[in-house]
């Protein structure tokens, strides 16, 4: 059994909603719910029903209503006469007003990530105003406390998602309650705080205007001083970067388009890790977000390249702590990996700095990178699947795949306009894989498209798909990188799997190339590496261009 009151009252068992058996019995069971397993008297179950002017029947009544409540509950113990009046036994049952505030309590002592999402699971129970089609006066006072906790609560997570980044995702629900409570000033200053970080001014600007004209009108008064403070933060852009402040983000990346969902992915949080296979596009959607949000970070941006696939030895951590220390502005620098790490958490502790950690090999090359308060953002680019950092560490895992066939046909398009069934072509043979593509239409000169097309038919399409020869500049220099990094085992199956007629094969088919029973470490490299993908139980697929390389290197190794 379930109750309800942050709402209108009800009693479910199970996914049946139980008929209460008109006002009087919702009252009723409205003034006992308010106060589970503790008496309620008698005479204020009349004042409840009745405000203050009761029939001559009404103690007859309340006993009436109480018992047919029993009926309804399946439970005669669920109500229990207790002398002067009434006791509500909750028991095993469910309660929403309590269930709210356990989640609260757990909120607590959680960090800001985990407390943001018991927090929304607690405002998730409402179901409209407490109490909602009762009219007691009786009751009032109890609604309306009820009311004003949600309200604090949920100023309590709004703060806590505007100091994790989340400013995008907090305004649909803070103009949900603004427009209910109009004249609440903090809500009303962390709407305009998240629309003006969602770089809509305007619209924080406007909401000022009507919040103090409704003031004045309603209360006779100006805007209090918080609200006064944001709204002469947005006039003087306050959040505008300062002089001195770190910007080492890479150029944006040329006609990128589509990924509209990626980008949805990291703005809904304030640590996430990109993962793709080589080529998909890590590095520009990382860069082209940052680029995108970089006005809510007006301390600096921090961008570094670790190299996990590159053919320059990776910076190590006391260097990049080192590099990321002199651009914040620290002259003395710890001679101790451990204590740069230190100072860097110390010095990020009241910024907001943007991080941008491109391929990344791995956790531990990552974590001493993290800021150790919110207020900061932390986008890592890798090809392996990081996933203690998901697991441990609260990062957003956002998967990158191939360009859709529409985004692969745009992307052509806005860097060639060409025609449409020559763009669809190249997009093919390109794999649609973005780093391909890019250097396919770098390479076509005065060609028409379709001329292009027609000699990566022919000819060597891996070999062609290069830049004047260099192997840093061609696709199969980034696959050579991943392989290169695989174990043993993992490379031999990888170059097996281009002996196959097609690129979907199961668990079985690669058991069978391996002459082996257990395939399982293997497949899961590649898989962890992106070189192949999981699609059904067992199933697996290899990437067009994935698989035309590794049919070269089967072909090489038989020579």
């Amino acid at each position: 059994m379930d109750f309800g009151i942050l709402g209108p009252v009800e009693a479910r068992d199970g996914a049946v909603r139980l008929e209460l058996g008109g006002v009087r019995g919702q009252k009723v069971l409205a003034a006992l719910l308010l106060a589970p397993d503790r008496v309620v008297p008698l005479t204020h179950l009349v004042d409840v029903v009745w405000d203050g002017e009761p029939p001559s029947t009404a103690r007859h009544q309340i006993q009436k209503s109480v018992g047919d409540l029993r009926v309804t509950l399946g439970a005669p113990s669920a109500i229990v006469t207790d002398g002067p009046g009434y006791r509500l036994v909750l028991g095993s049952a469910g309660l929403d007003a309590v269930a709210f505030e356990r989640h609260v309590a757990a909120a607590r002592d959680a960090e800001p990530a985990e407390a943001v999402r018991v927090l929304r699971a607690a405002l998730a129970l409402w179901r409209g105003a407490a109490l909602e089609g009762i009219t007691s006066r009786a009751l009032l006072a109890e609604a309306q406390r009820l009311d004003e906790r949600r309200i604090v609560v949920a100023q309590q997570c709004f703060a806590m998602q505007l100091e994790l980044g989340q400013h995008a995702q907090v305004v649909t629900d803070l103009s949900v309650l603004v427009a209910a409570n109009p004249l609440r000033e903090q809500l009303v200053e962390q709407l305009m705080t998240a629309l003006h970080r969602s770089d809509r001014q305007a619209d924080a600007l406007e909401l000022y205007d009507r919040t103090r004209r409704l003031l004045a009108s309603g209360l006779g008064v100006e805007p209090g001083h918080g609200l006064r403070k944001a709204h002469q933060a947005i006039l003087s852009k306050q959040r505008s970067p300062a002089p001195d402040a770190p910007a080492q983000l890479p150029a944006r990346p040329a006609a990128f388009v589509g990924r509209e969902s990626c980008v949805d992915e990291l703005d809904a949080g304030a640590f996430a890790v990109i993962t793709g296979g080589p080529g998909v596009g890590k590095t520009a959607l990382a860069v082209h977000w940052a680029h995108r949000v970089r006005d809510r970070y007006p301390d600096g941006q921090l961008y570094v390249n670790l190299r996990a696939h590159d053919d320059v030895p990776a910076p190590t951590v006391a260097d990049v702590l080192a590099q990321f220390l002199r651009a914040l502005g620290v002259a003395r620098i710890p001679v101790e990996t451990g204590e740069r790490a230190g100072l860097f958490r110390s010095v990020l502790a009241d910024r907001r700095v943007l991080i941008v950690l491109d391929d990344a090999a791995s956790e531990d090359q990552v974590r001493p990178l993290l800021p150790g308060t919110p207020g900061c953002a932390v986008v890592v680019t890798s090809r392996n699947h990081l996933r203690g950092l998901t697991a441990l560490d609260d990062a957003h895992p956002v998967e990158l795949g191939l360009l859709p066939p529409d985004e692969a046909h745009a992307l052509i398009t806005r860097l060639t306009g060409g025609e449409p069934d020559a763009v669809a072509e190249l997009a093919a043979v390109c794999g649609y894989l973005p780093l391909a593509i890019r250097i396919a239409v770098a390479n076509l000169g005065p060609d028409r498209i379709a001329d292009a097309v027609a000699e990566l038919v022919r000819g060597n399409r891996l070999a062609l798909l290069a830049i004047n020869g260099d192997r840093r500049a061609a696709v199969t220099g980034a696959f050579e990188r991943s392989v290169r990094a695989l174990p043993a085992d993992a490379a031999k199956l990888f170059r097996q799997l281009g002996s196959l007629p097609g690129n979907d094969f199961t668990a079985h088919t690669a058991s069978g190339l391996m002459g082996v029973d257990d395939v399982r470490g293997p497949l899961s490299s590649l898989e962890s590496a992106s070189l192949i993908e999981a699609h059904g139980r067992g199933r697996f697929r290899l990437p067009d261009l994935l698989h035309a390389y590794a049919r070269s290197l089967g072909e090489t190794e038989k020579e």
